[in-house]
């Protein structure tokens, strides 16, 4: 899917999440852009990439995913994994990369997953970020502090594709569809 294709699609589920959680439309995109590929790698209705751990009731897609962690040998999901190690440039250390099953949320349509993606920001661990919705590239390097993912740079790459976004909505006057 095109970039502005896939902003087109998603923006109103953005916003309409916006206005309920004060999540910033923006950084919603950015993480549902970069989770997905642009919608190339979307599980199911999984915009946001959620696993689905031991208390979701709901259906279920196992995927292959690729997680980094600081230790050798990881278990996901009661399987053990051997990590791939490298020399993280950022962290100063060896880190290990991982190629693991995981089992992901698979959602009936785009909303439901916006409505569930806030329930997990709701989390204790992201509260920081919420000090920051009127500034979605602060709001997503606390989301990363936070350890939403595993991906090194994940908060830099989610300003860089927050700026993206900007360009595409003011560019293609996506917001003026919008409110039509």
């Amino acid at each position: 899917m095109k970039t502005v294709d896939f902003v087109k699609k998603y923006l109103k589920g953005a916003l309409d999440s916006e206005l309920k959680t004060n999540v910033p439309h923006n950084f919603l995109l950015a993480q549902a852009a970069l989770e997905t590929g642009w919608g190339d790698k979307a599980i199911g209705n999984n915009i946001f990439g959620i696993t689905a751990g031991g208390g979701w009731q709901g259906k279920t897609q196992k995927v292959w995913t690729t997680e980094y962690l600081d230790k050798p040998i990881a278990i996901f999901e009661g399987v053990k994994y051997n990590g791939t190690p490298y020399f993280s440039e950022k962290y100063q250390k060896t880190r290990y990369k991982y190629s693991v099953q995981r089992s992901f949320r698979d959602y009936e349509n785009a909303s439901d997953c916006f409505n569930d993606h806030f329930e997990v920001l709701s989390l204790s661990r992201y509260k920081n970020a919420f000090k920051y919705t009127n500034d979605p590239c602060k709001f997503a390097m606390e989301i990363a502090a936070a350890g939403y993912a595993t991906g090194e740079d994940y908060g830099k790459i989610l300003c860089d594709i927050i700026k993206m976004i900007d360009r595409i909505i003011i560019d293609n006057n996506l917001m003026a569809v919008c409110s039509a």
